[in-house]
């Protein structure tokens, strides 16, 4: 198997998020006039979406 690089998972696992984030409505309604939480939500996906990448 061959592994990945921090910055190949890390750009995969920001990818990921936003596109998850752009394509789930529902996620940011509640958020929609709060940039600085909106923030937070997609950095909290990439995070999430990091781990369960460099656990497979």
């Amino acid at each position: 198997m061959r592994m990945a690089s921090p910055e190949t998972i890390g750009a995969a696992a920001a990818y990921e998020a936003l596109r998850f984030w752009e394509t789930n409505q529902a996620l940011r309604v509640p958020l929609v006039d709060d940039l600085e939480r909106e923030e937070d939500a997609i950095m909290g996906l990439a995070v999430a979406e990091g781990l369960s990448t460099s656990l497979t």
